[in-house]
């Protein structure tokens, strides 16, 4: 079978980072701070959500929540009922080389995967698990220093 290209969904400002999917719905992250939602089917744009301060790089969809982050070292929550922010966390302080570059969902929790800022000096990898209801922290798992893998 050939893969074909049914629809370009169009409405971005910079560059996609991330994409979320559930039923017949599609959220992007982008560089230009934005999260946009779309009808896949219909290929239509239904809302962009505003609320990072930085490019999004990280979404993921959960029930009735869209849980996104940034690299303004934030994790926010969206309620897809509303599409409002819900909730907000700052992973990290404002002068901290690292953000939160991925999420996944398992079971009551959130896990998300960060690194340092590409321009960096320093290289410095964590994941960090939260209470998916409350955003609190449960566990940081770090890096070794000078090892490759967590």
């Amino acid at each position: 079978s050939t893969w074909r290209c049914k629809r370009t969904l169009d409405g971005h400002g910079k560059g996609v980072y991330c994409v979320a999917t559930w039923g017949g719905m599609v959220t992007s992250g982008s560089g230009d701070k934005t999260i946009r939602v779309w009808d896949a089917g219909a290929g239509t744009h239904e809302q962009a959500l505003a609320g990072h301060e930085g490019s999004v790089v990280a979404l993921v969809a959960c029930g009735q929540r869209l849980i996104s982050s940034s690299v303004d070292k934030t994790v926010k929550v969206w309620s897809m009922a509303t599409w409002a922010c819900v909730q907000s966390v700052q992973a990290y302080a404002a002068g901290s080389v690292q953000f939160i570059r991925s999420l996944a969902v398992s079971g009551p929790t959130l896990v998300g995967g960060s690194w340092s800022h590409p321009h960096s000096p320093t290289e410095e990898y964590e994941a960090w698990v939260w209470d998916l209801e409350t955003l609190e922290p449960l566990h940081t798992l770090r890096q070794p220093a000078g090892q490759n893998v967590l």
